[in-house]
């Protein structure tokens, strides 16, 4: 499968959002019932320390629902555009001067000439893509071992040369005469 010239967007997962709504539902729920107990039981101190923690979590679930729709990737043949939820970031291929894997934030980070950085995390969907655009239009040297291994390890398991992982047979437990525990297969 081929670059396309047009463009490739990636996204984060449609999980993210799903999990974010549910962390604010779960916390406007959770702070009214908070604040009606301790109304009832007259401790507003301990009332306003709850409800802050839960109005933490809330912002928590605004961001993940605003990272899943406004965070993505453009790639291009001319290079790769990203939008955060603070800036946007342009690196054409030819301005890259390394793409490497990151261990302490797992991402793949791209660094130009120029001294711009960006950040692709592990989480976005259509990594594979970006793999065959960096293999396309990146210079060889720009890439370190563990970080072509990596881009090529996404790619095969995209193309299904690297199966899925396959479900285990489970195993019954029966009894022995001595007591111990043996495993026979399960049929």
């Amino acid at each position: 499968m081929k670059a396309k010239p047009d463009g490739h967007k990636l996204r984060y997962p449609k999980y993210y959002g799903g999990l974010g709504i549910l962390l604010i539902l779960g916390t406007f729920f959770a702070c009214m019932i908070t604040s009606c107990i301790y109304i009832v039981m007259e401790h507003p101190k301990d009332a306003m320390f709850a409800i802050a923690i839960m109005i933490l979590m809330g912002a928590l679930g605004v961001v993940m629902v605003a990272t899943r729709e406004l965070v993505y990737c453009k790639l291009y043949a001319k290079g790769i555009f990203q939008r955060t939820l603070w800036k946007s970031c342009f690196i054409a291929w030819d301005d890259v001067e390394k793409v490497r894997y990151s261990y302490v934030c797992p991402s793949l980070v791209i660094y130009s000439r120029n001294g711009d950085e960006m950040a692709l995390s592990l989480k976005l969907k259509g990594l594979d893509m970006f793999g065959r655009y960096v293999f396309n239009y990146v210079h060889p040297d720009a890439l370190n071992e563990r970080t072509r291994e990596y881009l090529q390890y996404l790619i095969d398991k995209s193309d299904g040369l690297i199966p899925q992982k396959a479900k285990r047979k489970r195993r019954a437990l029966s009894p022995v005469d001595d007591g111990v525990v043996q495993a026979n297969e399960a049929n």
